[in-house]
Parts: structure tokens; sequence; C-alpha cells
């Protein structure tokens, strides 16, 4: 292209060759600075209206001191290595069970991933309900005296039903009362 059809030929002589004020064509002076430059100083108001979350942290950290993360250990495992830790004396065998327990070897919680097909009598401070059910389908049980115990669905729905007569007893009779 010729230099004369260029359009900064036409503009030669007119002071900002047509880029506004004086100021407007010389770095990034004009925009306050590049990218997100300025933006806890000049630029905070644009910031603080379409961009309001970039200065945001949200929550706060935990102390590692007040973080405990508990040290787990599947049934899958402790059933095969079972004969190494009878050998060593950790588990020790009773009447066809072998009983282990779990708080001396430093495990806090037992959980359910893997296969049980020996009875063992794990004590453990607390376990998943598949550890639990796992266990007792192979003719164990687990005692964790960290948790609560619980009586089983058929004992709670027969107090439950008794709690429920005996309430409906007392409001008979105090119907009763107020016809006579």
């Amino acid at each position: 292209m010729a230099i004369r059809d260029r359009k900064v030929h036409k503009k030669r002589g007119h002071r900002t060759c047509g880029w506004g004020g004086a100021q407007k064509h010389r770095g990034a002076g004009h925009r306050g600075g590049r990218g997100m430059a300025g933006t806890s100083k000049h630029k905070w108001v644009w910031v603080s209206k379409f961009k309001p979350d970039y200065f945001l942290s949200t929550g706060f950290k935990r102390p590692k001191s007040l973080v405990r993360r508990d040290i787990i250990i599947n049934v899958g495992v402790i059933n095969e290595k079972i004969n190494e830790l009878s050998l060593a004396g950790i588990a020790k065998e009773d009447n066809g069970k072998f009983n282990i327990n779990l708080d001396e070897l430093g495990y806090d919680k037992l959980l359910g991933r893997g296969v049980v097909n020996i009875p063992l009598i794990i004590t453990v401070n607390s376990c998943s309900s598949a550890a639990r059910k796992k266990v007792a389908d192979a003719g164990g049980e687990v005692l964790a005296p960290g948790e609560k115990e619980t009586e089983p669905e058929s004992a709670a729905a027969d107090v439950k039903e008794e709690i429920t007569e005996s309430a409906e007893e007392v409001f008979e009779s105090a119907n009763d009362g107020n016809k006579s």
C-alpha cells in the first residue's frame, strides 16, 4: 500500500492523529496500568462493582492442632494378615476365634472394605456398620467401647407400642372424667 493511501498520512499535521487527548496513545498510562494493576488503589471502584469476590477469602483455616484424623484399617486387611498377627502375638486365638485389640495397635476406626471369612473378635474405638455386619456374618463380633449401644429395632418398636397404649389409656380416662 502506498504511503499516501494510508490513514496516518491523512492525519499528519493534526496534533493527536485521531487518538483523542494528547496522552491517550502513549502506552498503558491512559488505562491506569496494564491488566489488574491498580485494583487495590485507583481501580477499586471498578473492582467493587464488577468483581466483588476478587479479593474475598471465605471461611477460615483450622489449626493443625485441632484437626483430628482417624487412623483407619479395613476388615479385609485384618483377614489377610491374621496369620502374621497371631505369629507375632498380636492376635490371640480363643475357641476358634481370633481376638485382636486395634486400640493397642494405634488404630481408631474399623472400616468394612474387604472380605471376612474367619471369626474375629475385634476391640476398637469406633467402627462402620458395614464392618460390624461383615464381622458378625463371619461369626465374630466388634467391641467398640467408644460407641453407644443401640437397642434392636424390634425392642424399640415394643417400647413405642407400650408408650402409645398407656397414653391412649390416660386420654380415655381423662375424657371419661369430663363426660360425668
